[in-house]
């Protein structure tokens, strides 16, 4: 290589850093393979459209041996100083997403990206195609290195460390050290055939369902838009944003999912409800399905159900010792209604079915309407309603009655015919559990008058009420302790034995030096990495039960409001969901905000 280097005038590293040559040819420079004359040569010599490789090979400057081996190389630090590099690029993407995904793009050479990646993930397909999207690029090329030497080349490029003067064995590797990506940038919506092995969909597919149940997500969100598809996932109740995929794959994907659920494939113009199963990690995960037609294509909802002994016991749930005592008793009446009370994804079939196991005793046959089936618990009879089949609540019911149970679940009450359903069932001396959309306890009894239920039938047989909500809990690994005035929780409603104290509370650890400018930190600044720098970890219950006793009977036989419940309620030592959540924020395991987020004006 040395007595290659004379003056001709162009300066190679120029050239380079104005990116005039492909990767190829700086990989067989920075590896010997190619001198810089000949690597001048072939540029002279590329033919308009010809790529650099192709040139070099067809003017036989380097051996085909030689070029095979320069592309199983897995390149050390001081070669990949080497290589060129747009700066600008990085600044378009996340250094978490970096960090984290071991990709890094390196330069763009027309519609072709270079990137950087670690050996063990190059299959990595969703990050290929996020950055992509990104760069409005057509294909992806990627150059392995070693985890160490990707962290600290990411680093310094980041402007994190400065490089520093030392020589690395070379590493070589049997396999072909890129990988090519190639798609369609053109493909026009709704034209592409699905392949059922499409290895691209199968593959996105995959990771990003393996990386939903890792990081612990409840939900996988695929959602169309004009020009690409949104991946968000659902983590202790927040959702989150996590790959931009080519609009290109929405169809192929949504197709894919509706294969593995058993649902129509022709039809795209409504709802589709499924289910499916994948195993993973010696385990067999289940997903309820949900497809909703939109303006761009078909949105997809994958929620995951819980896994065969995720029912916590009840004192795991979050109860506080008191409502824990009186729900108990509740449950073990041989009659009546109890209803638990929430929006969508308060955690309302978690906390029946802890009680129902909780209750599941060999002298008592426990049977369950339910529309889906969410959680599987043994010795107990569950039953799926199908109204396409004929099998509706209404008609459910009966048989239920004539199935001699002691305690029956019927999944929710929606409307005046499953409300109906539930006081029949109590009438006939049964215990019912159920769920209800309201916001608190006391509104319940309202909400059942509101859909035609007498209230001579609601005093006589509904025995409790529980409205609940999930709360984030507090990071306990990275959380640190703060000062506020009392004043601040008596706007709240809660008023504190010693008012001139003040009350310390947790929050997520801030690290010093961001420039966020923010009070709560941001994603760089804020928690650490157990928690994914959301400064929680985890979900726990706030609650609030609604024992109906002789007051609120009369109440209710008066068609009293739900105000007067509350307060009648109080008085006989209810705790109301923000009291409970003010409680659990004194204890440290939530935070301030949690609560105000999830009770508003309650």
């Amino acid at each position: 290589m040395d007595e290659e280097k004379e003056d001709f005038g162009i300066d190679i590293g120029k050239i380079l850093e104005e990116k005039q040559l492909a990767t190829t040819g700086a990989i067989l420079l920075i590896q010997n393979k190619i001198s810089e004359k000949e690597l001048l040569k072939a540029r002279e010599s590329q033919k308009e459209g010809e790529n650099i490789s192709d040139t070099i090979q067809r003017l036989g400057l380097v051996k085909k041996e030689d070029y095979d081996s320069a592309f199983k190389e897995i390149l050390s630090l001081d070669q990949l100083s080497g290589l060129p590099f747009d700066p600008e690029l990085i600044k378009e993407v996340s250094y978490k997403f970096m960090s984290s995904r071991k990709i890094m793009p390196l330069f763009q050479d027309g519609r072709k990206l270079f990137v950087l990646q670690v050996e063990e993930v190059k299959d990595d397909i969703p990050s290929h195609l996020n950055l992509l999207k990104v760069f409005g690029c057509q294909f992806s090329r990627a150059i392995l290195t070693t985890k160490e030497d990707f962290d600290y080349f990411l680093d310094v490029k980041m402007g994190k460390k400065k490089f520093f003067e030392k020589t690395i064995d070379i590493k070589f590797d049997e396999e072909d050290g890129f990988d090519q990506l190639q798609v369609p940038i053109e493909a026009e919506r709704g034209i592409e055939e699905y392949h059922e092995e499409d290895p691209a969909v199968v593959k996105t597919i995959n990771m990003l369902v393996s990386s939903a149940l890792e990081e612990g997500a409840t939900d996988i969100h695929f959602e169309p838009d004009r020009n690409y598809l949104r991946i968000r996932y659902r983590k202790d109740g927040m959702l989150e944003d996590k790959d931009f995929l080519p609009d290109y794959l929405s169809r192929r994907i949504c197709a894919r999912i509706k294969v593995m659920s058993n649902l129509d494939l022709s039809v795209n113009f409504k709802a589709q409800d499924g289910r499916l199963s994948v195993p993973y990690r010696n385990k067999e995960y289940s997903f309820r399905v949900n497809i909703f037609p939109s303006i761009y294509g078909e949105s997809v909802v994958l929620r995951v159900l819980p896994t065969e002994g995720a029912v916590l016991p009840l004192e795991k749930r979050g109860f506080n010792k008191d409502t824990l005592t009186k729900f108990r008793g509740l449950i073990s009446q041989p009659n009546g209604i109890i209803l638990v009370t929430g929006p969508t994804g308060s955690g309302k079939s978690s906390t029946l079915f802890s009680a129902l196991s909780e209750i599941n005793t060999s002298e008592k046959k426990i049977v369950t309407l339910e529309d889906p089936i969410e959680y599987y618990l043994p010795n107990i009879v569950q039953s799926n309603v199908d109204s396409k089949r004929g099998h509706s609540f209404a008609s459910g019911f009966r048989a239920i009655l004539r199935h001699d149970p002691e305690v029956i679940l019927i999944g929710e009450i929606r409307d005046l015919e499953t409300a109906e359903i539930a006081l029949d069932a109590a009438q006939t001396g049964h215990l019912v559990f159920s769920t209800l959309h309201t916001n608190d306890a006391p509104r319940a009894v309202s909400r059942l008058m509101d859909i035609g239920i007498p209230g001579y039938l609601i005093e006589e047989y509904l025995i409790g009420v529980l409205a609940q909500r999930l709360i984030r809990t507090v990071c306990m690994n990275c959380r640190e302790p703060y000062f506020i005035d009392h004043s601040v929780l008596e706007e709240m409603g809660y008023r504190s034995k010693d008012p001139e104290k003040k009350i310390r509370l947790f929050r997520a650890g801030i690290k010093e030096g961001c420039d966020c400018q923010r009070e709560e930190g941001c994603r760089q600044c804020r928690g650490c990495s157990e928690c994914d720098h959301t400064g929680y970890r985890g979900r726990t219950g706030i609650f609030e039960l609604l024992v109906v006793d002789e007051k609120i009977r009369k109440i209710i036989r008066a068609k009293g409001s739900s105000d007067e419940i509350r307060q009648a309620a109080f008085a006989s030592g209810m705790t109301s969901l923000k009291t409970d959540g003010i409680m659990k924020t004194l204890s440290g395991k939530t935070t301030l905000e949690e609560v105000k987020r999830q009770c508003g004006t309650l």
